[in-house]
């Protein structure tokens, strides 16, 4: 049996206090080291690791370092392109950014591509691939030199585990949102409409069975674990899920004390959590 899946849910029983929720304006960043290259002309290729496939893209930030001078005229700025592969023709972007360098021995490149200009990418499904490649072009006329300690930061939109229905009878609705759960990354888990102070159990489970009970449907049938919470005043609560031990996947729903409810139970949608390695 799988240590580390159950693990994960014995984490869930630790951290039953409320916790802070992620910034849903980007709470996952990645780094890409760029490998050193010269700057007249060269290619490179960066594996991308992660993020795992759907995630949303929002925003890259390029920061290149390169040492010695350029050529000493405007037309020696450093330029950059973006390569990414996509079902169908590569799409080239300039990146667009300021060379903090020239005409100076050494410098920084700080460039940006927006989620505007990337919305095309990502439509033709970018996280698609196991491991895309982005390849960075360092410029001729006359740049000299080659980059050094740079990096480049993709800041990624909140990710939401799958909801996969099956809520009610009840208002109580459940998320898991924040940072892919890869070792190192975590993600909050919300409920919300439940009754004010209301006895819950969180129910965990390996299995997706979906099964009556309590005028509604429990999806992780059989379960694990059914923890006891209790809801706040205004009926939510927030427990911090982390990542890592994966690839495993964990099926959660919750129920909540309901007496307007017919068998007096409230059920929530049932969330599938995807733990990475």
């Amino acid at each position: 049996m799988q240590t580390r899946p159950l693990y994960v849910l014995l984490a869930l029983v630790a951290l039953s206090s409320q916790v802070p929720a992620h910034d849903a304006k980007g709470s996952s960043d990645f780094d890409l080291l760029v490998p050193d290259m010269p700057l007249n002309g060269a290619v490179t290729f960066v594996t991308l690791v992660g993020p795992a496939a759907g995630n949303e893209l929002l925003h890259t930030t390029w920061n290149l370092t390169y040492t010695a001078p350029h050529g000493g005229t405007p037309a020696s700025d450093v330029l950059l392109e973006l390569t990414m592969p996509v079902d169908g023709p590569d799409v080239e972007m300039v990146v667009t950014g300021a060379d903090l360098g020239w005409p100076s021995a050494t410098g920084t490149f700080s460039g940006t591509i927006d989620s505007d200009e990337l919305n095309g990418l990502l439509e033709m499904g970018l996280f698609g691939f196991v491991t895309p490649k982005l390849v960075i072009l360092g410029a001729d006329g006359g740049v000299t030199g080659q980059f050094v300690d740079s990096t480049i930061t993709l800041e990624l939109a909140e990710h939401c585990q799958e909801d996969l229905g099956f809520g009610g009878p009840g208002t109580v609705q459940l998320q898991v949102c924040g940072q892919t759960l890869a070792s190192g990354d975590s993600a909050t888990l919300t409920v919300s409409g439940a009754p004010a102070s209301a006895p819950m159990l969180v129910f965990a489970g390996l299995s997706f069975g979906p099964t009556a009970f309590k005028s509604g449907t429990l999806v992780p049938v059989p379960w694990l674990l059914a923890v006891a919470v209790a809801a706040g005043p205004a009926g939510g609560l927030t427990l911090n899920v982390p990542g890592g031990g994966g690839p495993a996947t964990i099926y959660l729903q919750v129920a909540a004390a309901d007496g307007a409810q017919p068998a007096g139970v409230a059920l929530s949608n049932a969330v599938k959590l995807e733990l990475l390695p």
